[in-house]
């Protein structure tokens, strides 16, 4: 049964491939070659962040926190400011 089911997917269609047990084949050759290029892999991730951070906006920062909320600051500071002016 697993046999059949094996060779049922294997006969699947795959775009550019003709069907999933070529593409798997492919894929699979392509792979062997990854460990060459894992030295590359954090100065990519550095060099795509460094175009891409500029682009994302402060309120994804803001939502995901990585980023301190600007109008919160400003509110708390304009309400430490009137505290202290009421407390004088």
């Amino acid at each position: 049964m697993a046999a059949s089911v094996t060779a049922l997917l294997g006969r699947l269609p795959a775009p550019l491939f003709g069907n999933a047990a070529t593409a798997f084949a492919w894929s699979t050759k392509k792979a062997s070659a990854l460990p060459r290029y894992a030295g590359w892999a954090v100065p990519g991730a550095v060099g795509a962040l460094w175009f891409v951070w500029p682009a994302v906006d402060d309120g994804w920062k803001v939502s995901v926190g990585i980023m301190a909320d600007p109008e919160a600051a400003a509110a708390a500071k304009a309400e430490a400011a009137e505290a202290a002016k009421t407390s004088n």
